[in-house]
């Protein structure tokens, strides 16, 4: 019995040594190299890795995307794991967790792509630096309006989409998503004048 259990001890040490290796080289990896975020990802329909579009979108010498305007500022230089990486410790162990586990399914050949993001991006992660919209708002806006404050329904991301190209006339605010969030709680959101006036939208439009 003693046998056994030093033989499995011997054998589990060496293994746990090799696991911590990995995960510490995973997220050092994920750290200093953007691309390596999506290198192992599988092709996709466009015969790309998942995310290779929206990592050259934000890496690019002109920023396509909100991820990239925010990747090539100065003062933040926000690459995948400063919004990936959680804002607590209970984010930042699930999303570590999640990181190891299919690497490891990965190399035994058993992964599959996401459907979805498991972790979005935190508000609070955004508030970090854009936090007092309220204060900061120099006109009636969302922002301006203390009845949206702590709103779970509607996080950030729902309407400043990350990884998306600017829409059209400029910004990276979705008109449609925006209608969408605003739905949620406000009947006919694209007649309101305040929303017409933000968004650019014409009356009477349908959207």
């Amino acid at each position: 019995m003693q046998y056994g259990f030093g033989r499995t001890i011997t054998l589990a040490v060496p293994l746990l040594a090799v696991v911590i290796a990995l995960a510490t080289s995973l997220s050092y990896n994920t750290i200093v190299r953007p691309d390596f975020c999506v290198s192992c990802h599988l092709l996709s329909d466009s015969n790309k890795p998942l995310h290779q579009k929206k990592m050259e979108m934000m890496t690019s010498d002109k920023p396509l995307s909100l991820a990239g305007v925010h990747f090539k500022s100065k003062k933040s230089k926000l690459g995948c794991p400063e919004c990936h990486h959680g804002t607590n410790v209970s984010e930042k162990m699930e999303i570590f967790w999640f990181q190891v586990k299919n690497t490891f399914l990965y190399f035994v050949g058993n992964y599959e792509e996401p459907k979805t993001l498991t972790s979005p991006v935190s508000d609070k992660f955004c508030s970090s630096c854009h936090g007092g919209m309220r204060a900061k708002a120099g006109s009636v806006s969302y922002h301006s309006m203390m009845s949206h404050d702590g709103l779970k329904e509607i996080a950030c991301v729902k309407c400043h989409t990350l990884h998306t190209p600017p829409a059209t006339g400029g910004g990276f605010l979705d008109k449609k998503k925006v209608l969408t969030a605003c739905a949620l709680c406000h009947k006919n959101p694209a007649q309101s004048e305040a929303l017409q006036k933000l968004l650019g939208l014409r009356k009477n439009k349908a959207y």
